[in-house]
């Protein structure tokens, strides 16, 4: 894990907290073919950056308060296929 800095998330991607090699290592569920370009999408859709954030603080960093950080900085949207 690279930082535990959970604020200003919609400033960050998931690259803020884990490192190609974690993603790779722990299974994480998609490809990123481009960094930069996926780091630009992220800031420009925020409801799918806070969904990428949901499932690293499940499936990659287990980590309950990145969770509930993201369900805080992002309570203003809906994040997709998260209840």
């Amino acid at each position: 894990m690279r930082s535990k800095d959970y604020t200003n998330l919609r400033d960050k991607t998931i690259f803020d907290f884990c490192t190609d090699e974690e993603l790779i290592k722990n299974g994480f569920g998609h490809i990123v073919e481009d960094k930069e370009e996926f780091i630009r999408y992220a800031k420009k859709h925020p409801e799918t950056n806070a969904w990428f954030y949901i499932q690293i603080s499940e499936e990659v960093l287990h980590d309950d308060t990145l969770a509930d950080a993201v369900e805080e900085a992002f309570s203003d949207i809906t994040i997709p296929r998260y209840e």
